[in-house]
């Protein structure tokens, strides 16, 4: 982690696959607003994953705080899908 300023950012380095990235990164916005909060509460979390067995399988997490001292309701979710880009979506 580096600490500059008030919130601390994940040290991910550059090579770790994008979902460590993203995973990670979800974990320290998440720490960072529960301790701005300051009200002790946490975000509950919801975690989930699409079918192995589906070509655009991925996963995410849904987590929201609610009825904070100085959030009264905050949420930072993130979805990761694999698949291939066609040429159209990708235009």
């Amino acid at each position: 982690m580096h600490t500059s300023g008030r919130a601390a950012t994940p040290r991910v380095p550059l090579s770790s696959p994008r979902p460590v990235v993203v995973h990670t990164t979800q974990q320290a916005i998440l720490s960072a607003a529960e301790a701005l909060d300051g009200s002790g509460r946490h975000f509950q979390r919801d975690q989930w994953q699409r079918d192995s067995a589906d070509a655009n399988a991925g996963w995410g997490a849904t987590c929201v705080l609610e009825g904070g001292r100085l959030l009264e309701k905050a949420a930072a979710n993130t979805t990761v899908v694999r698949g291939t880009l066609s040429a159209a979506r990708a235009q």
